[in-house]
């Protein structure tokens, strides 16, 4: 029944160690929902192994040549001017057994790099705990123009994260995190994501999941349109100069 659908949704909300369900859904919007926490929970388990292993060869990592990839996420912490263009998607799968932090040290690589201005990380199975960092990367960055994130495993709350530091850069002009595997925004999440390009002035392009919240997407579409009159207005009075 409907009722027991819902019953099981609660219950697979807060359960962290199921990972296959065998049992025909007839909802389709729980159906979906289901799926999302065996992802959620399937994630957690992956993240869980990457870290023993980085733990067991950490020794032996600090020894052994890194990898091509290994050494791109050196070259973004060490400010490589050469490199300006960061494109990494699921069909280099050496990407997907990059050491979790490895992942980690990209994201706060970014922060203080004065040369990368596009970024597309997609399908890559970045979480959460990469958003929350990189949120602070994008608080610091002043070089980073467009950012796609499309396809990873971030949840509201680390899309969340990542506009709160979206709302203290003035060098993004484009955003996009869809498709992804994970919760999406509740309300207060949206909310929030709302607040913070409010006070952003260079964002000119959003791709982002909003539910149903109309009065955000309102508000959002209002805040990109005041963006773009302003950078129009801004480059009509230099070339008038």
């Amino acid at each position: 029944t409907l009722e027991s659908e819902f019953a099981l949704t609660k219950a697979l909300c807060v359960n962290i160690s199921l990972l296959r369900l065998s049992l025909k859904i007839r909802h389709p919007a729980i159906r979906k929902k289901l799926s999302n926490y065996l992802s959620r929970n399937l994630d957690l388990v992956r993240q869980v192994r990457a870290r023993v292993l980085d733990e067991e060869d950490e020794s032996a990592a600090n020894n052994t040549a890194r990898g091509e990839l290994e050494r791109i996420v050196d070259r973004v912490s060490e400010n490589d001017p050469t490199l300006w263009d960061l494109g990494i998607e699921c069909a280099d799968q050496r990407f997907i057994s990059l050491r979790h932090r490895d992942k980690l040290q990209l994201a706060r690589g970014l922060a203080n790099n004065k040369f990368l201005t596009e970024i597309r990380l997609e399908s890559l199975g970045l979480d959460d705990e990469f958003a929350s960092i990189l949120g602070g990367t994008l608080a610091i960055n002043t070089t980073i123009r467009i950012l796609n994130l499309d396809g990873n495993r971030i949840s509201g709350r680390g899309i969340k994260a990542i506009f709160g530091g979206i709302a203290k850069n003035n060098t993004v002009t484009e955003v996009q995190i869809l498709q992804q595997q994970a919760d999406p925004m509740n309300a207060e999440e949206e909310d929030a994501v709302q607040d913070a390009l409010m006070e952003n002035h260079s964002i000119v392009q959003v791709g982002l999941y909003l539910g149903v919240s109309e009065s955000v997407l309102e508000a959002i579409r209002a805040v990109l349109t005041r963006n773009h009159r302003a950078q129009w207005d801004n480059r009509r009075k230099l070339s008038l100069e």
